[in-house]
């Protein structure tokens, strides 16, 4: 079974997670019991692991690679964290199993602000039902999270259809244009073009900003 620094990540005898796992101390009603995969258990051992190092003896180089390791990691585990809370909420198991909205059942139990979890439900739900070449390119690390959960924000029934076929093209502008104000200017202009019936703003500021492959 993983382990770091001597503590036991693993299950309990049952086969059920630890009663006080990962960011759940101090949070974790009493009698709560999970069952985990053995994919999160090394997870959580392996960045167990890494967080024991010391950062005061890095290296230069190794600071800037490490960086570039956590960012890496980061998009892929957002993604399919989003994706599960989406799959949990969709099978209302919180309210199935302890009678809370999924929002308030996350506060209750990770301390996490509502308004972030709800966010990454409808993130998630987004990226798996309509943008699923993003989703996919998340997972693999090749685009950040804010990024494509920018781009899941940005879409509505009405320009679903163009933003889901320009997919690969969103892609290619996020490899090329490292700025953030410049990115997310593009998509949403692109957004606002596909969608022929959306509501004008009089106050909401012109854009001059193209989006070019």
């Amino acid at each position: 079974m993983s382990s770091a620094a001597g503590e036991d990540v693993g299950r309990g005898d049952d086969g059920s997670a630890p009663s006080s796992g990962p960011g759940l101390v101090g949070f974790e009603p009493v009698g709560v019991r999970v069952v985990s995969v053995d994919e999160s258990v090394d997870a959580v051992a392996a960045v167990r692991v890494l967080a024991g190092r010391s950062i005061k003896a890095l290296s230069d180089d190794e600071c800037l690679g490490v960086f570039d390791d956590i960012e890496l990691i980061r998009r892929s585990l957002d993604a399919f964290s989003s994706g599960v809370a989406a799959e949990i909420d969709g099978r209302g198991l919180c309210d199935l199993r302890y009678g809370s909205a999924t929002v308030a059942w996350f506060e209750r139990r990770h301390g996490r602000s509502r308004t972030a979890v709800a966010r990454e439900i409808k993130t998630g739900r987004k990226l798996r039902s309509e943008l699923d070449v993003i989703e996919a390119a998340v997972l693999r690390g090749e685009i950040c999270f804010e990024r494509a959960a920018f781009i899941a924000g940005k879409v509505n029934p009405r320009n679903a259809a163009a933003l889901v076929g320009a997919q690969d093209a969103m892609l290619e502008l996020s490899a090329a244009e490292p700025s953030w104000a410049m990115f997310t200017a593009s998509i949403a202009a692109l957004a606002r073009y596909a969608d022929a019936d959306g509501g004008h703003d009089p106050a909401e500021p012109k854009s001059r900003a193209s989006v070019r492959r």
